[in-house]
C-alpha cells in the first residue's frame, strides 16, 4: 500500500496509517488484500484523536458527523461501520486501561497512539471522545457513492432542483418493463384488427418488442432517419395496403407479358439462376392472388424466398 499526493508527479512512499498527513489532498493506492479496511479504520481513529505530530495532523479532532467515507456497495459500508466501531471501542478501552494502571495495548496502532498522546489527562480526554463518538456510530456518514449523491440531493434540493421525497434506484428493469407493457398496449390495443395482426407478425410478443429497442436504450443522442415523430400508423398502413392491392391488380393483369419480361431479362445468374425463377415468380402469384399467409405484414410485398428459392410461407398458405 502506497500514498501520493495528487498530482501524482511526487514519487509514492510506503503508507504509515500513523504518520499519514490528514490534510489536504490524497490518495491511497491499494490491491486486494493489502488491509484497506484496517487502514481506514486507524485514520478514522486518528481524525478522532486530532493525532498527528509535525504537522501530519488537523488543527483540532473532528466527531463522527465531520467524517465521510464513500465505497462502492451496501455491504461494504456494514462492514466498514461495524469495523470502525469495533475499533473505536477497542482504543476507548485501551486508552482507559492506560490511564488507570498505566497498561499499554499490545495492538502496534494503539500502542502509539497512547504513547503519542501524553499524560493520563489527556488519555482520558481521548478515552471520553471515543466514547461519544461510539455512540454517535448509527449517525456516520458512511456511504455508497449513490446513496451519498442522494443525501446530498436531498439536503440541497432546493439548489440542486431534486424533489424531497426522491426515490434512489439502482436497478430499473422494473420501469422499463412498465414502460415497454405500456407502449406495447398503445401500440396494438386501440388499432384495427388487420394493423394489429399485422404488428404482432413483427412483434410477436412484448420481449420480441424489446430486443428491436433494447440497442437503442440510452443512448440519449441517436437520431432516427427519417424522423417518424407525428406519423399517422393508420393512415400510413391503409396507404400501404392500397399500394399493395394496386400492385396484385397489375400482377394479374399483365401476369404473361411480365413473367415473360423477367424470364428474358438479364438478371444476374448467379443470384437468380434459371431453375429458381419459376420458383419466386410462383411465389409472387401466389401473393398475388391473396395465398400468402399474413398479406397485411410489413414484408407482404415481399414474400420470404430461401436460398434455392424454397419459401417458407408458402407452404401453409397454399
Amino acid at each position: 500500500m502506497t500514498e501520493s499526493v495528487i498530482p501524482r508527479d511526487v514519487t509514492p512512499e510506503q503508507l504509515n496509517p500513523l504518520t499519514f498527513p490528514l490534510h489536504g489532498q490524497r490518495l491511497i493506492e491499494a490491491s486486494a488484500g493489502t488491509g484497506k479496511t484496517f487502514t481506514i479504520a486507524a485514520l478514522y481513529l486518528r481524525l478522532l484523536l486530532g493525532h498527528g505530530a509535525d504537522g501530519a495532523g488537523r488543527e483540532a479532532p473532528l466527531s463522527v458527523d465531520q467524517i465521510l467515507v464513500v465505497t462502492f456497495t451496501e455491504a461494504a459500508t456494514e462492514e466498514l461501520r461495524e469495523r470502525i466501531r469495533a475499533r473505536i471501542q477497542q482504543a476507548q478501552q485501551a486508552f482507559l486501561a492506560v490511564a488507570g494502571d498505566g497498561t499499554l495495548s499490545d495492538d502496534p496502532i494503539l500502542r502509539q497512539l497512547l504513547v503519542d498522546q501524553g499524560d493520563a489527562e489527556e488519555q482520558l480526554r481521548a478515552a471520553k471522545l471515543l466514547e461519544l463518538a461510539a455512540r454517535q456510530m448509527d449517525e456516520a456518514a458512511i456511504f455508497t457513492i449513490h446513496g451519498f449523491c442522494q443525501r446530498m440531493l436531498k439536503q440541497h434540493a432546493f439548489e440542486s432542483g431534486a424533489l424531497f421525497a426522491t426515490e434512489l434506484l439502482t436497478d430499473d428493469a422494473d420501469l422499463r418493463r412498465q414502460a415497454l407493457l405500456d407502449t406495447w398496449r398503445s401500440l396494438s390495443y386501440c388499432l384495427p384488427e388487420e394493423l394489429t395482426e399485422a404488428l404482432l407478425q413483427i412483434w410477436p410478443t412484448p420481449d420480441r418488442y424489446m430486443q428491436t429497442l433494447r440497442p437503442y436504450l440510452g443512448q440519449s443522442e441517436a437520431e432516427f432517419t427519417p424522423d417518424c415523430r407525428g406519423y399517422d400508423l393508420l393512415s400510413g398502413w391503409q396507404d400501404y395496403q392500397q399500394k399493395l392491392q394496386g400492385f396484385r391488380e397489375q400482377w394479374l393483369a399483365s401476369e404473361t407479358d411480365l413473367v415473360e419480361l423477367i424470364q428474358n431479362s438479364g438478371v444476374n445468374k448467379n443470384s437468380y439462376r434459371k431453375a429458381s425463377v419459376p420458383k419466386y415468380i410462383g411465389v409472387i402469384d401466389s401473393f398475388a392472388r391473396g395465398h400468402q399467409a399474413g398479406s397485411g405484414s410489413r414484408n407482404a410485398a415481399f414474400p420470404a424466398i430461401g436460398a434455392g428459392g424454397e419459401n417458407p410461407g408458402r407452404q401453409s398458405g397454399a
